[in-house]
């Protein structure tokens, strides 16, 4: 395979999506002319692993190496951590010819962008902020409510338009509010930064192993993740939920919801026994069967968490 006439490089920290989008528009070629001279199997960044002659096709026609390309795979990125980490490192979607992976990007991070690119980070389950912008990540086009796509069988466009409107991704939309979300975001970062099996919180007496932790934090994400809305508990009057926890309008949209399930999952974390009692209390009473049940079984994860020697005084996350 020869090398191509432009080839710009992978950006530190970019996903492996984005580059091929900006090597199809800089060779003037759809992505998926591109994935198929490359002869990529059948899905790129999903949960299936790329083969290494696929790297190496793609490290001789674009000139970067093989484990610069590694770095931007979002296999290879969860990869990297130990297998309970590996959970948290997925994408609501697969990459397959005709069928398209919805992405979250921050609006202010491309506007900032002397080349504007999506990163690794932002396809991660558990990352619905940037931490950079204090900002909820967006998934779809402000002007015309599309999800912003990586799709094989399309032309190739410009990262910062919606491919159905061409309105600019730049804009931030009604969601992009980060009040009451500090306290979410703040957690999601203490989680993300876990990447090995040797890396503990530690309390004032008690390690606390990492890969057990994000085990707990990953039940108890995926389970408020279900509750079709949170916006119930918008009525819950206890002090600490009510100046930590805010919540979006989510029942349209997975990935407010996930929004909305980080923000409860982080003050489940920093609860006492005492406040989690009084939640429980309240779902009984003012929330919906199904939603109740959800937050039963969260409440009652958080509970383990408290009452095991290996969860005790989490005033880490307090």
């Amino acid at each position: 395979m020869e090398r191509w006439a432009i080839h710009p490089s992978p950006r530190d920290g970019e996903l492996l999506e984005s580059w091929i989008l900006r090597l199809s528009q800089a060779n003037l070629v759809s992505t998926g002319s591109l994935v198929n001279e490359l002869r990529f199997q059948s899905v790129i960044g999903a949960r299936e692993t790329i083969s290494h002659e696929a790297f190496q096709r793609l490290s001789v026609a674009s000139g970067a190496t093989v484990q610069r390309i590694r770095e931007a795979h979002l296999v290879t990125y969860a990869e990297a951590t130990s297998r309970a980490y590996r959970a948290l490192y997925t994408i609501p979607g697969r990459l397959k010819a005709a069928s398209a992976v919805h992405l979250k990007w921050c609006p202010h991070c491309l506007a900032s962008d002397s080349v504007p690119f999506l990163r690794v980070r932002w396809a991660l389950e558990l990352t619905g902020f940037c931490s950079a912008h204090h900002t909820v990540l967006q998934d779809k086009c402000p002007h015309c409510g599309a999800y912003f796509s990586f799709d094989v069988s399309k032309d190739a466009a410009t990262m910062m338009e919606c491919d159905r409107c061409r309105g600019s991704l730049l804009e931030s939309s009604a969601c992009g509010t980060t009040n009451g979300f500090d306290h979410a975001i703040d957690f999601q970062e203490r989680v993300l930064a876990l990447k090995t099996d040797e890396t503990v919180f530690q309390t004032e007496a008690i390690p606390i192993p990492s890969e057990a932790f994000v085990r707990v934090v990953q039940k108890v994400f995926r389970v408020v993740s279900r509750i079709p809305s949170a916006r119930a508990l918008s009525r819950f009057t206890n002090e600490s939920f009510r100046s930590r926890v805010h919540l979006l309008d989510d029942v349209f949209s997975l990935h407010l919801r996930r929004v909305n399930a980080l923000s409860i999952t982080a003050w489940l974390f920093g609860a006492t026994l005492e406040q989690l009692a009084e939640l429980s209390s309240f779902v009984r009473s003012c929330v919906s069967e199904e939603a109740g049940q959800h937050l039963e079984f969260a409440i009652s994860l958080s509970l383990q968490r408290l009452q095991t020697t290996e969860f005790d005084e989490m005033e880490y996350f307090a």
